[in-house]
């Protein structure tokens, strides 16, 4: 199965403006035997993004707090072993405060070969702030 790689969450703030710029990235890993395929036609990929709170289990667990639209699949138009995904979007704070104090936000990445309805997922490290 493909993997994923270096997955990393950048928020960048406006204070002025009330938002929040959230930048979320990883790399994907194709084998050669699944390049192969999706070059012939005979498999795809779709890669999710989404962001979430990073809570307790015993205050409910971590909270889905914004999902990227659309998804990414591939192959693309230029397919490759590694492929860079790259989500953005400019959020109100308000969608990023999700307790009291100080927020703990994460990015998770979830690749779903579409020929058989496996997925994988990793998860950015946690960014802490104030939103």
């Amino acid at each position: 199965m493909a993997g994923l790689a270096n997955p990393v969450l950048t928020l960048t703030r406006d204070r002025a403006a009330k938002t929040v710029r959230a930048v979320a990235r990883c790399r994907i890993n194709f084998n050669p035997v699944e390049l192969e395929a999706m070059q012939q036609g005979l498999l795809r990929f779709r890669l999710r993004a989404r962001l979430f709170g990073a809570d307790p289990v015993v205050l409910g667990g971590d909270s889905n707090l914004f999902t990227f639209v659309p998804p990414k699949i591939y192959p693309d138009a230029t397919p490759n072993n590694f492929e860079d995904a790259t989500f953005e979007e400019t959020l109100g704070e308000v969608v990023l405060d999700e307790d009291l104090g100080t927020e703990e936000i994460f990015a998770r990445f979830e690749l779903t070969n579409e020929l058989v309805q496996t997925a994988i997922a990793r998860n950015s490290p946690v960014v802490s702030g104030r939103v």
